[in-house]
């Protein structure tokens, strides 16, 4: 099989950035902006599948089937933005109301093609680690300079950052992050402090992908008093939340930014706590709250409750 460019690549998960830079511009309520910015992503994905058609007979034949029938809407959609944005012709007035429902088949067609382009190629692994090692022959270029000023920071607060990193695996939830929004493929694995991760349009880790992945968090949670919590939830799609496995948040679907809430009785002392998310396409965003019986408004859920592993849940909670 052919392999696919390294250029044809960086413009496949340009697309993604740039659909989703249209929702946020929209978001903000820039309608005009935002429709010149979605009929530019159409025109970007029509010459990528153009190209990806071009590179043999496999991919022809399945972008072909996969996309073809999409295609008349797909070009449809083309004219009314070329008509938004006054591309031939008298600028028609902008209904933000028709840019949305364009930026949604645009976003239900984005996910079909990256499923079915990492059928045929899967990338993602390869290309991140190819990222990986330029940065990484980069920073040994200049290891000689950055040496001696490196050791002088070590000596001078060594002692605080092993501190503060034993602090850290303890007090936080154990965070493993996957390629693929059903957990498909482990590619980080770090301790978190709070869940409070308004990504938008970003990676959630250095290298790692900003479409189609998926988070589990677990670990104990101190309940200080006994009485009713409530937990909330904003999430940017999908979201789980069980306590002593008993599911209490369950909205695992595709969704722009929705709270959920919910409530359970604890008593006091540590409960198992397990928190799943998936990002399928455009923003990403995964807030963890919760009401204890002593307050009146939710807040994020601080990491001095977290407990990190069953090791740690005998040692006190000062640590």
């Amino acid at each position: 099989m052919s392999e696919v460019s390294a250029e044809l690549i960086s413009r496949i998960y340009y697309l993604g950035r740039l659909l989703k830079t249209t929702q946020f511009i929209l978001e903000i309520g820039d309608v005009e902006s935002s429709a010149f910015l979605a009929k530019r992503y159409i025109d970007e994905m029509f010459s990528v599948i153009e190209q990806l058609k071009n590179v043999n007979e496999f991919y022809r034949a399945h972008f072909g089937l996969v996309l073809d029938f999409k295609m008349p809407k797909i070009k449809s959609d083309r004219i009314g933005l070329q008509e938004m944005t006054g591309e031939h012709g008298q600028k028609k007035k902008i209904k933000e109301e028709s840019l949305e429902v364009i930026l949604v088949r645009c976003f239900e067609n984005h996910e079909i093609f990256m499923k079915e382009f990492r059928k045929v190629y899967p990338l993602r692994d390869q290309w991140y680690e190819q990222l990986k090692r330029s940065y990484e022959k980069k920073i040994k270029k200049h290891k000689g300079r950055i040496v001696l000023g490196g050791l002088l920071l070590i000596f001078l607060v060594g002692g605080m950052a092993v501190k503060f990193s034993s602090y850290r695996k303890k007090f936080s939830l154990i965070g493993q992050y996957y390629y693929g929004t059903n957990f498909e493929n482990l590619f980080k694995i770090r301790h978190d402090d709070v869940v409070n991760f308004r990504w938008g349009i970003g990676a959630p880790t250095f290298f790692g992908p900003i479409d189609d992945f998926s988070v589990r968090w677990t670990g104990f949670l101190l309940a200080p008093l006994q009485g009713e919590y409530e937990f909330s939830t904003l999430s940017d799609d999908g979201v789980k939340l069980w306590i002593d496995d008993i599911l209490v948040i369950d909205n695992w679907t595709a969704h722009p930014i929705r709270q959920d809430v919910e409530s359970i009785t604890l008593t006091p002392g540590y409960h198992a706590i397990r928190l799943e998310y998936f990002e399928g396409t455009a923003g990403a965003n995964m807030q963890l709250f919760w009401k204890r019986p002593d307050a009146t408004n939710p807040v994020v859920i601080q990491s001095k409750y977290f407990i990190s592993e069953k090791k740690y849940l005998n040692d006190g909670k000062d640590g």
